[in-house]
């Protein structure tokens, strides 16, 4: 019986810890979609796209994580998102990185 009780004891435990990192996990990717979201308001609210990529810059000094935005692989990234970059150097669209 202590056996049997110490056993539900320690499946109860890893519950918990198993609970607790789901949540961890939950919130942080709740906390991206959010930053993201708020970026990508900002360039809508600015019309990032259609502009020369000086102008974004301009425009998205720091990103929604207070981060100064970069350029990378054809994408002007700031927010989590990636501002695709034509061979012009105008931005031709938005994903989520």
């Amino acid at each position: 019986m202590v056996l049997s009780n110490f056993l539900w004891l320690v499946f109860f435990a890893f519950t918990v810890i198993d609970h607790g990192v789901t949540m961890t996990y939950q919130n942080a990717s709740y906390e991206t979609k959010e930053k993201m979201l708020e970026q990508a308001l900002v360039a809508a609210n600015k019309n990032i796209v259609g502009q020369s990529l000086s102008a974004a810059e301009a425009l998205i000094k720091i990103d929604s994580y207070g981060l100064e935005p970069f350029i990378k692989d054809g994408c002007f990234h700031a927010g989590g998102l990636c501002f695709k970059i034509n061979e012009n150097n105008i931005v031709t669209g938005i994903e989520s990185e």
